[in-house]
């Protein structure tokens, strides 16, 4: 599969995800500064992208799927919720997703997101953000 390299605005979405401290996080940060990516990795329209890093470099010892998650708006005004995924210990996505289903105008700006922050779970086992 043909890859590239991240465009600015993914490098940018990336980046901020990574601010985030969380188990695992500096060997991510290593595979970020090489990954490349495939493109878009849905067929849905969603600008959600592919990751591809180095397999040579350490993997990250961290909790598989989602290693953090940041909310805003992407370029139309439209509320998304962008989250960055792991298999295996390595980067392998960034899925943008619209909790309303109006549909996407594009990958957001960094400056249009802010990290989640998340409630501790409840009886039930639910989350609530704290940072709308």
């Amino acid at each position: 599969m043909e890859t590239r390299e991240l465009t600015a605005r993914e490098r940018g979405v990336l980046d901020l995800l990574l601010t985030r401290s969380f188990p695992g996080r500096e060997a991510l940060l290593e595979q970020a500064k090489t990954v490349r990516t495939s493109g878009l990795s849905c067929t849905c329209g969603c600008p959600s992208f592919s990751l591809k890093p180095d397999l040579s470099l350490p993997a990250a010892k961290l909790m598989e799927g989602v290693a953090s998650d940041a909310h805003g708006s992407d370029p139309g005004g439209t509320l998304v919720g962008v989250l960055l995924f792991a298999d295996d210990g390595y980067l392998s996505g960034v899925e943008v997703y619209d909790p309303d289903g109006s549909g996407y105008a594009g990958l957001p700006d960094p400056s249009a997101l802010k990290l989640s922050v998340w409630s501790e779970p409840n009886v039930e086992g639910v989350r609530h953000l704290l940072n709308p």
